[in-house]
């Protein structure tokens, strides 16, 4: 996917999806307008390629929290 910073995902062999969020140049993930457009981009992809994917799951590479906050 082209242009997306925030975010990465993996699709394992039991077709088990882990997206992860890991906003760039920050310590925490806080959702802005960028990162919910890279989220909803994501998402179209793995719905069109991914259709056979028995989960998702949604998980954060920072540690400590999963989000901060939104701006």
């Amino acid at each position: 996917i082209k242009n997306i910073q925030h975010w990465n995902f993996e699709c394992d062999d039991e077709k088990i999806i882990t997206l992860i969020f890991d906003k760039k140049n920050s310590k925490v993930n806080v959702f802005n307008q960028e990162t919910l457009t890279e989220l909803d981009q994501i998402l179209n992809v793995i719905q069109q390629n991914y259709r056979e994917a028995k989960a998702l799951i949604i998980r954060s590479a920072k540690t400590g929290s999963f989000i901060a906050g939104a701006d």
